[in-house]
C-alpha cells in the first residue's frame, strides 16, 4: 500500500544497508532490530525507520551524530572499526532524495532513525 516515490534507488539502498548495519551493529545482545517502513499522507511519500534495542545515544551524541568524522565515544564502538561517515553520508543521500532524516533515541532503550 505504499505510494512510489522519485529517488535513485541504489542511493537510497546503501542509506537502508547503511541504518540497519548500524543498528545490528549497536542492538542489544541478543539483539532486536525493526525496519518499518508506512505511508506519509503529509508528504504523499514514505516514512522508513530503522529502530534498535541498543544502548541509545544521550543527548550531546544526538546533536553531533551527523557530523563527518565524528564517531560516539561507546564500549561498543572500540570494537568495530570505521571512519565516522556513514551517518553523515547517509544523511547527505537522503536530503539529495528530497527527504529528511532524524534520529530519536533514550538511553538504555535504543534508537530509532527515520
Amino acid at each position: 500500500d505504499l505510494p512510489e516515490v522519485f529517488c535513485d534507488a541504489e542511493e537510497v539502498g546503501r542509506v537502508f544497508n547503511n541504518l540497519v548495519a548500524n543498528a545490528m551493529k549497536f542492538c542489544g545482545n541478543p539483539g532486536v532490530v525493526q525496519l518499518r517502513a508506512k505511508a506519509d499522507a503529509a508528504s504523499q511519500g514514505i516514512v522508513v525507520e530503522v529502530t534498535d534495542d541498543g544502548p541509545g545515544i544521550d543527548k550531546e551524541g544526538l546533536s553531533a551524530i551527523f557530523e563527518r568524522f565524528r564517531q560516539l565515544d561507546t564500549q561498543i564502538r572500540s570494537s568495530t572499526k570505521g571512519f565516522g561517515l556513514g551517518l553523515s553520508i547517509a544523511k547527505e543521500l537522503v536530503e539529495l532524495n528530497f527527504g529528511t532524516m532524524d534520529v530519536q533515541s533514550e538511553v538504555g532503550r535504543g534508537s530509532t532513525f527515520r
